[in-house]
């Protein structure tokens, strides 16, 4: 029998410290119990039970369960309750219009009425068909109507979103709860084909209805964005959070340069935003994207302090014209990169990790991505706060006369504390270690102060080859001159399961 005197303990525990506890609680019916205990338990855990909210797995073309029996209830409960939506600090949502499917890339998708885009068709009508909807779904047509006269503007347009979400698209429902969680923190996208969610986007950029009385998004911090399977993230789609007015990290993957979708509606001019705060400070993408994209997103920067690019796709399907079409040029990138030169503290460029094996695939052309992908950066001395750098071996190092490198000590600013060397090419390492071990010597003089020194590199230590022998042999010299002045060496070499895996780290 339970102690009928341990609950009445817990009720009188300090508040601070039944936080603490609850904030241990990961599980979420755990969190519902702590809130059906009591009173003051429900004050205490409530915001807990709704700071974080994971609507992706609404998404389920064939089996719409989960969207009707939990997703529709909950977004109407927190769109009758401002006091619940205050509460959501991330969100993490899908945005994929069903309607406008590539249906050959989605053989096993459920194919959604075309109909219910247009006003005038009976899908649209949404009062009339509420009725029609499955008896699970209890709809508040009345609520509805009250959230759509708050974000449009024309009665079309509210015909238009109402038609979607009596026909449950789930973009459409998880547009409208984004428009009620203000003080979300972190906001996760897995993008598709989207429509709905991006009209929602460029209504902020614009600062349109709802979003023209206030600041939008007052507390939004982070947002991230990945590609759903069988598709890539059009780039048109990170521009609007360029112009989110306290956004500090966007983080993209798998981006493309090309168009890949239809319509004009997702399209959005930076230089078209009034007022501008130009709050970004640390970008993270990858795909294959022009230095002419990266140079808008940056232009829309004022004091960028990380930028992490890892240039190409994952998946060889589209990747060779997708590259030609988006040229990569590492020297544009550094005059995109020099206005930030005195707030720029950490720059990783590399490749994303499987397109290195792609990239073997390409047909040696004139057209040849090879040409211009393994240009020198030139120079980093401008930037005079960098701390970390992670960088291409091709790409850091600038050949001089007689075949061999420039001095390290001519390319990288004092202030760097971090070097790695990504892709090394094995039969210049020696030319490398050398160029290294004079850097160490010379660190007192005018050199970066180093502190740790990553190499991405396979030495092979069993192979018979004999370059593979020598380059042992110069790393146990690094190795040997880094410990002598307490600098740290470590192999950032990938794996095989990391190689042909999806993950993108540094």
């Amino acid at each position: 029998m339970k102690d009928p005197l341990q609950h009445s303990r817990a009720m009188h525990l300090p508040n601070e410290i039944l936080l603490m506890i609850g904030k241990h609680v990961d599980d979420l019916p755990t969190k519902r119990s702590l809130t059906l205990c009591s009173k003051q338990f429900c004050h205490l855990f409530q915001p807990l039970l709704y700071s974080q909210l994971d609507l992706t797995a609404i998404y389920h073309r064939r089996d719409k369960t989960i969207l009707r029996k939990v997703a529709i209830p909950l977004i109407q409960h927190i769109c009758r309750r401002p006091d619940l939506a205050s509460f959501v600090r991330c969100l993490k949502v899908e945005a994929d219009d069903p309607t406008r499917l590539d249906y050959s890339l989605h053989p096993d998708t459920e194919r959604v009425d075309e109909n219910a885009n247009n006003p005038t068709s009976p899908a649209s009508q949404g009062e009339e068909n509420a009725e029609q909807v499955d008896e699970d779904v209890k709809l508040d047509i009345a609520l509805l109507n009250s959230v759509l006269e708050e974000i449009c503007e024309k009665d079309s347009e509210r015909s238009k979103w109402l038609s979607q979400l009596v026909a449950l698209n789930e973009e459409a429902w998880s547009s409208i709860l984004f428009t009620r969680l203000v003080h979300v923190k972190e906001l996760s996208l897995w993008y598709g084909m989207p429509l709905l969610f991006q009209e929602i986007l460029n209504r902020i950029s614009k600062r349109n209805k709802p979003f023209h009385e206030t600041s939008p998004f007052p507390f939004l911090r982070k947002v991230e964005i990945w590609r759903l399977p069988s598709s890539y993230a059009d780039s048109n789609l990170a521009v609007p959070f360029f112009s989110l007015p306290t956004v500090r990290i966007i983080r993209i993957l798998d981006l493309s340069g090309q168009d890949w979708l239809d319509t004009d509606d997702i399209r959005f001019d930076l230089s078209s935003i009034a007022n501008p705060t130009h709050s970004v400070t640390e970008i993270f993408f990858g795909g294959a994207v022009s230095s002419r994209v990266i140079g808008k997103w940056l232009a829309a920067c004022d004091k960028l302090e990380s930028f992490n690019m890892q240039y190409g796709y994952h998946v060889q399907e589209y990747t060779y014209d997708a590259v030609v079409e988006n040229p990569f040029h590492p020297n544009e990138l550094r005059q995109s990169l020099l206005r930030f030169s005195k707030s720029l503290e950490h720059l990783v460029m590399g490749f994303s990790l499987r397109y290195p094996i792609v990239r073997e695939t390409f047909v040696e052309n004139e057209d040849d991505p090879h040409d211009w992908e393994d240009m020198p950066f030139d120079s980093l001395k401008d930037f005079s706060v960098l701390k970390i750098l992670a960088m291409r071996h091709q790409n850091l190092m600038m050949l001089v006369e007689d075949d061999k490198d420039e001095y390290l000590g001519n390319l990288l600013p004092s202030s760097l504390e971090y070097l790695v060397f990504l892709e090394i090419d094995k039969t210049r390492f020696s030319q490398l270690v050398s160029n290294l071990i004079q850097l160490i010597r010379e660190r007192e003089i005018h050199v970066p102060q180093l502190e740790t020194i990553g190499l991405d590199i396979d030495l092979a230590p069993h192979s018979n080859d004999p370059t593979d022998y020598e380059n042992n042999e110069n790393f146990l010299l690094l190795e040997t001159a880094c410990a002598d002045n307490g600098i740290g060496l470590q192999l950032e070499g990938y794996s095989e399961d990391q190689k042909n895996s999806n993950e993108v780290s540094f």
